[in-house]
């Protein structure tokens, strides 16, 4: 018998349970929009509005059953802002940036905007291409902290935005 035989047989296992090991991933892009809110009253500086998100696998991934033990990352891809106040624009705020933080996870920078130059209605964040956001996705439940930095202080009871944000996802097949 020659003695290389059983090597081979070991190496040729080695490499298939190293191919199963790794497994192969699927790309996907989700979408999800969040209401941020705050109550008043603001003053200059920074103020934060909250949305909180209960992870809900079959409306981010309606074609497939997904689990917590598929995703392997999440990248946010966009991020826009809407005021839902008719009577302020973005000319009243100096910068805008987007953290997600949960009860298991601390705070993580996923989107700035400064200066902010719109005196629209909307505004479009520039995204970290290295916050991975996986760890929020794999929980139950995360916080969006949307910090606002006004110019000036503004006595109204309350505001809201709307968060619209795109995710690339990497699943675990």
């Amino acid at each position: 018998m020659n003695r290389t035989t059983p090597f081979k047989w070991l190496s040729m296992l080695a490499l298939v349970a190293l191919m199963t090991a790794c497994g192969s991933t699927v790309e996907q892009e989700v979408s999800l929009q969040l209401e941020a809110a705050a109550v008043g009253p603001f003053f200059a500086g920074p103020n934060s509005l909250i949305a909180d998100y209960t992870v809900d696998y079959p409306s981010l991934f309606p074609d497939q059953a997904v689990t917590a033990k598929q995703i392997k990352s999440v990248g946010l891809k966009t991020a826009t802002v809407q005021l839902n106040a008719d009577s302020l624009d973005f000319a009243a705020f100096t910068s805008a940036s987007l953290q997600f933080v949960s009860d298991n996870e601390g705070m993580v920078s996923a989107a700035i905007l400064n200066p902010i130059e719109s005196n629209g209605q909307s505004i479009t964040l520039q995204t970290s291409a290295e916050a991975d956001l996986g760890t929020f996705f794999k929980g139950e439940a995360f916080t969006c902290v949307l910090d606002l930095d006004f110019k000036d202080d503004d006595y109204r009871d309350e505001l809201s935005t709307t968060i619209e944000m795109t995710f690339n996802t990497t699943l675990k097949q």
